[in-house]
């Protein structure tokens, strides 16, 4: 009866310790996943960002370009009143810039915000 008893404490001992192994290798394995999962979150937040800083610089190289141009198409008109640099336009002729200066920006704007 003796050896019965050792024979079943052993098993029961066996399973016991089974089931602790397990669930340690469980737990380590659900802690990895969890882990992985926290990188691969930061590291698409990562990507956003990224691609959001990228976007806002191509949109101020294009709103650096339209002012470029803006100021070129300025000063030619000045040139064609017989003016200098930065001259007083006439309203009429200031107000047509600004309103294709203005059209310009908002391209920048919804050409690099697909």
């Amino acid at each position: 009866m003796e050896k019965k008893n050792k024979k079943t404490l052993w098993i029961i001992l066996s399973v016991v310790a089974g089931t602790i192994v397990v669930s340690i290798i469980a737990n380590g394995i659900a802690n990895r996943n969890d882990r992985l999962e926290r990188d691969r979150i930061a590291d698409l937040k990562r990507i956003e960002i990224a691609q959001e800083e990228l976007r806002q610089a191509q949109i101020d190289d294009c709103m650096d370009s339209v002012y470029e141009l803006y100021m070129d198409d300025w000063n030619g008109a000045c040139k064609l009143e017989g003016k200098g640099n930065d001259c007083t336009l006439p309203i009429w002729r200031a107000d047509k810039l600004d309103e294709g200066r203005k059209k310009n920006e908002a391209l920048c704007v919804e050409r690099y915000s697909k």
